[in-house]
């Protein structure tokens, strides 16, 4: 049985999704939940929401309804959330 968490995945350092990707959990993740850029923030949050974020939005509402839709009895998402590494 294959075991696959609705997650979306999402960094702009590509570096940090693709040791994931490359690791022990690398068959957890939904290949098509991830939201990555190459250059990405450089650890400035700022860069990262301000830039970023409006760039990914859209893509990001449409990754999570995608997710969401996969639920039979959706009762919350969990946000986790990292600054600085």
């Amino acid at each position: 049985m294959k075991f696959e968490l609705l997650a979306v995945l999402i960094d702009m350092e590509e570096g940090v999704v693709n040791e994931i990707l490359q690791g022990p959990l690398r068959d957890v993740f939904d290949k098509n939940q991830l939201i990555t850029d190459i250059s990405g923030s450089g650890n400035n949050w700022a860069v990262g929401h301000k830039v970023f974020g409006s760039l990914y939005q859209d893509q990001l509402l449409e990754k999570l309804r995608k997710s969401a839709e996969h639920c039979d009895f959706l009762q919350c998402f969990f946000i986790i959330h990292s600054m600085g590494g």
